[in-house]
């Protein structure tokens, strides 16, 4: 009785992790069981022998590695502000997750501030790894999943936009949403689609892409068109065939109906070109 309860005063003075009691009376027990074999064999000998012995056993530490253990905040932190740092140049609001590390990783506190990198080939938008190093006389490296969302407003179908329709600024708003999951690009301005034709089918709430619209067809080949030179103040005007189709702000090859010539013109509106500035 006696010895038990010394042992447990020894227990509440050392505030064992609980997770090491099983470890530790497991220990207590074995080490008890030889006391006994001891005590058996000497049974003639003074009391105080033994109260030295429990003395000495209980005062012993009880808990076998004490080496300080690096906080997984401290990790995810130092992923968070490399993360963030890596995104400013992307511009738009940044929503960084980091993957929650296990909790039976236990690592070793390191003396000095952890370094954080990417690994060859890993992007630092959309899903991504961190790598973690610690640079001591001990050191370690760990990677650690992580999400990067660059947040910008962009533009979005209103409704349902059918192939061929003749885009205007009702048929889409802006709203806020994150582009790295963009593949095929993205509109910031509404401008950037209106008047302009849709070429596949557009749901309502998806994303416009420079892929699925196109401005509508300005000049066709073959069409009768004029043709601008402008040279200083002075400005000519010739009659010309369009050799190709375009819409406005491209640029097609037209020929000179009177000398013959052909030449590459800007298309202006649906019967004008410019050639040269």
């Amino acid at each position: 009785m006696f010895v038990a309860l010394v042992l447990g005063r020894a227990l509440f003075r050392h505030k064992i992790d609980r997770r090491r009691l099983s470890y530790n009376f497991f220990a207590i027990r074995l080490f008890l069981m030889i006391i006994n074999k001891f005590l058996y064999c000497i049974d003639n000998a003074p009391s105080t022998l033994l109260l030295l012995v429990i003395l000495t056993i209980t005062t012993a530490p009880l808990i076998a590695d004490e080496t300080p253990l690096q906080s997984h905040n401290t990790i995810e932190e130092a992923i968070k502000r490399y993360l963030l740092s890596m995104s400013q140049k992307h511009g738009g609001k940044v929503n960084i997750t980091v993957g929650r590390l296990d909790s039976r990783l236990r690592l070793r506190a390191c003396t000095e501030a952890l370094s954080t990198f990417s690994p060859p080939g890993r992007q630092t938008t959309g899903k991504t790894t961190v790598g973690v190093r610690c640079d001591d006389s001990k050191p370690w490296t760990i990677y650690v999943a992580a999400q990067v969302g660059i947040m910008e407003q962009i533009v979005i179908a209103n409704k349902n936009l059918p192939r061929g329709t003749h885009l205007t600024a009702e048929d889409l708003y802006l709203e806020e949403r994150d582009v790295t999951r963009l593949h095929r690009g993205y509109l910031t301005d509404i401008s950037q689609a209106a008047n302009k034709t849709v070429l596949r089918m557009v749901r309502q709430g998806t994303p416009l892409s420079p892929s699925k619209i196109n401005a509508p067809t300005a000049i066709k080949r073959g069409a009768d068109i004029t043709i601008l030179s402008k040279v200083g103040s002075i400005e000519v005007r010739m009659r010309g065939t369009a050799l190709g189709s375009g819409s406005i702000g491209d640029q097609i090859k037209v020929k000179n109906s009177r000398s013959k010539r052909l030449v590459n013109a800007q298309i202006i509106s649906s019967s004008l070109v410019r050639v040269g500035s």
